[in-house]
């Protein structure tokens, strides 16, 4: 199966470029405004860190599911003959 170094350079070499990211990232940073809504009598710097953290965990489940979509997919065309190794 393919390294996680390789998918890695992969995502971070195609995420920006890719039309389909700035919907996602509108999405989940107003996901993210909702959640820490509760937060607001935090300090501003802490209020931003918590934010930056959230976003930076986000970031990491669209990073990972990429990786796991990626190996899925050619899991599938492996298995259906589609390709071979």
């Amino acid at each position: 199966m393919m390294n996680n170094e390789i998918l890695e350079s992969i995502f971070c070499n195609t995420r920006d470029d890719f039309f389909a990211t700035k919907p996602l990232e509108r999405v989940i940073s107003n996901e993210i405004d909702e959640l820490i809504e509760p937060f607001k009598e935090l300090s501003p710097v802490q209020y931003e860190d918590l934010k930056d953290l959230l976003f930076s965990s986000a970031l990491s489940g669209e990073r990972q599911g990429f990786i796991l979509g990626f190996k899925y997919a050619v899991h599938l065309l492996v298995n259906n003959g589609a390709v071979e190794i």
